[in-house]
Order: structure tokens, then sequence, then C-alpha cells
């Protein structure tokens, strides 16, 4: 995974409002989206499958309803960029002049989907603020903030990817065939089923108490590394404690017939196998 942040900086950059003009794209009213600067917006939109959502502020959340809609309340010194829905994709972000520290306040941007809508792809980034998914199912989705934590609940997916650079990362009763899970400094906690799952982290622990069934890979520079399922290959790195709850007779099998094994390492600290 691995993003650049300075990927993201663009949001800041001073840049005209934009609401598309042509006959694809679908405006979402008012058309003068900063006319209300500083004041909540809530509009029901038309059908969308893929959803590329971005803000300078605030917590970005994606959920279930009873229609498609966005709502959001912003810093009066963040200007709309976007807002529209173009060939099956929700397209909403945000700027603000080069000067402007993102504002921690109560700012928001809210998406929902009719209950029971399956989604394509899903890009939802924060600079300064929580991102929060919690939708029934979906293809890939892709989860950033700078500074913010990222939770993802009761979903179930082929690909999820969640980023932050100072924040937790919570996974909750989710399904998904790949998840990727980094944070620099902030503690990683998943539960649900996954097929591959990995989880990195500089200063904070990796707690998994749901299903990893074919690999996973653990890593932390100072923190405990928990985690269960019968997986077919496993790393786990850290200076602290490891603690493996699963089939433990992954010791005596015969690991080139492709049957499950543990490997688990630790650079200064006990390991445990329960």
């Amino acid at each position: 995974m691995n993003k650049n942040i300075l990927k993201y900086g663009i949001i800041l950059a001073l840049v005209p409002i934009i609401f598309a003009g042509c006959g694809e794209n679908k405006e979402l009213s008012p058309s003068d989206a900063n006319s209300a600067k500083g004041e909540a917006v809530s509009e029901v939109t038309e059908a969308f499958t893929d959803i590329r959502v971005s803000a300078a502020s605030g917590t970005i959340t994606l959920s279930e309803g009873e229609e498609f809609s966005l709502s959001y309340h912003l810093s009066e010194k963040e200007i709309v960029k976007e807002a529209y829905v173009k060939d099956g994709t929700l397209i909403f972000s945000t700027g603000a002049d080069r000067r402007f520290k993102p504002d921690f306040g109560d700012f928001y941007v809210d998406i929902t989907i009719p209950e029971g809508h399956s989604l394509s792809e899903i890009d939802l980034s924060s600079v300064a603020g929580d991102v929060v998914l919690k939708v029934s199912d979906f293809e890939d989705a892709e989860l950033f903030t700078v500074s913010g934590s990222i939770k993802a609940e009761n979903t179930s997916g082929k690909k999820l990817e969640a980023e932050t650079t100072s924040g937790n990362i919570e996974f909750t009763n989710v399904k998904s065939v790949e998840a990727e899970a980094q944070t620099v400094s902030g503690k990683i906690t998943s539960e649900g089923n996954f097929g591959k799952f990995e989880g990195e982290t500089i200063s904070g622990s990796i707690a998994s108490k749901g299903e990893i069934t074919n690999e996973a890979k653990l890593e932390t520079v100072s923190g405990n590394i928990s985690f269960n399922g019968n997986v077919s290959s496993v790393e786990a790195v850290t200076a602290g404690k490891i603690t493996y709850m699963g089939n433990t007779q992954g010791k005596k099998l015969n690991i080139s017939q492709g049957e499950p094994y543990l490997y688990a390492k630790s650079i200064s600290g006990a390991i445990a196998i329960n």
C-alpha cells in the first residue's frame, strides 16, 4: 500500500469551484455549494456504484440508509471543488488556501446508499478526520487519513485497504478476501474473517480476534501481537510479545505439502502458543 501522503496535498491547493457542465454529469444542487460556507448541506443524489470522496477536514462516513445522499458540514475556510455523480461514480472533493490548516472541529462528510446496495470501488480520504465504512457489500475499498482513525464494521468485500499516519485502525465484523491495515502511531484491531491479512504499525499493538484462513503478515516495532486462525503462512515480527491462539498441530506438519505451519519471530520478547 504505502501511499504517498503528498499525493493528497492537492486538496489543499487554491482552486476554483467546479460543478460539471457536461451532460454526463449529475450536478448536486445548489449550483453554488459554497454560498452557505460553514453551514450544513444535505442533498439526494442519483444512484452510484463507485465513490471517490476527499476532504481536508472532518470525519468521512459511508453508511446505509433509505436513499443515495450526500451531506456535509465544512469549515468556513474550506471550499467544495467537485460535487457530482458521473458515469455511476459519486465524486466529491474539497480544497482551501495553502495557508489553511485542517480544522478538527465538528465537521463531516456523510454518504448514504440504500440498504443492501452493492458498491464496486470505494476511495475515501481525509487529511484531518476519521474515516468510517459501514456498508454491507463492496468490491474494493481504500480508506486513508493523515490524522485520524479508520473504522470498518459489518461489511464484506474482496479487498480492503486502510492507512493512517496518526490514529488507530479497527475492523469489526469484517469479511474480506484480502485486507491491509497500516498506521505509524496507532493500534490495529480486527475482528472478522480474512483470507489474507497484513497489519503494520510502528508504535502500537496488533490484535486479530477473527479468522485468518490463508496468510497473515503482522509487524510492529514496539507493541504486542495476538492473533488466531488456521493459517497456511504466518509471519509476525515485534519487539514485544507474540501470542497465537489456533491450531498448534502446525509444528508437526510437513510444510512442503502445503499444510498449515506457523512462523513467529520476536526481536526481544516472548512467543506464547496457546
